[in-house]
């Protein structure tokens, strides 16, 4: 019974990584000129190729990540009040 869990174990970890294989996660941290973070503004993640807009994010606490994202060209648009 235990080799029976395990072989379900590892089949389902096989399946899990084929279907992840070209994506991939973007994350960053946004500073100002002086070196402090950004607390609050807007991150769009842009297809460099034909300029449609894949997906955006709010910068909190000068964070900001993308999961899962297709192998591929893309640019940052980074926004935030006062900058």
């Amino acid at each position: 019974m235990n080799k029976r869990i395990l072989f379900s174990l590892v089949t389902c970890l096989i399946i899990f990584t084929a279907f992840s294989q070209n994506k991939f996660n973007i994350k960053g941290e946004v500073y100002n000129i002086s070196n402090q973070l950004i607390n609050e503004g807007n991150v769009l993640l842009i297809n460099s190729t034909n300029n449609s807009l894949v997906k955006s994010d709010i910068i909190k606490d000068g964070h900001f990540q993308f999961d899962f994202i297709d192998e591929g060209h893309y640019v940052l648009q980074i926004s935030s009040n006062g900058y």
